[in-house]
């Protein structure tokens, strides 16, 4: 499955093929605990810093989605799939997700 941030790049360019477009969101304290999780051990970012790159990343993607294709970064409408992770564990869901993106090609 191609990332989000990978799809906004060829919204156009694979139309045709009927792209599966999934935006996976969370809320900062999970966001945050996964950047702890795989960050560096050296890297002691306060909370605050990390907050701010968090925000930084978001709104890079952002502003890609905007020049790349009309639609809203986050806006459901565009979008075949929103997931929320927030205090989950991504690999055990990742099976359900390619369950629902494999039936969404199946109809296809």
């Amino acid at each position: 499955i191609i990332s989000k941030i990978e799809m906004d790049k060829f919204d156009v360019i694979l139309e045709e093929f009927n792209p599966f477009n999934i935006f996976v969101f969370a809320d900062m304290e999970s966001k945050m605990e996964r950047c702890r999780d795989r960050a560096p051990q050296d890297e002691n970012l306060k909370d605050s810093e990390l907050k701010r790159k968090i925000k930084q990343i978001d709104a890079g993607r952002a502003r890609q989605q905007r020049f790349m294709t009309d639609k809203k970064w986050g806006a459901k409408e565009g979008y075949h799939l929103c997931v929320n992770t927030s205090g989950l564990d991504i690999k055990s869901i990742s099976p359900v997700i390619a369950d629902y993106a494999k039936g969404y090609f199946e109809k296809r």
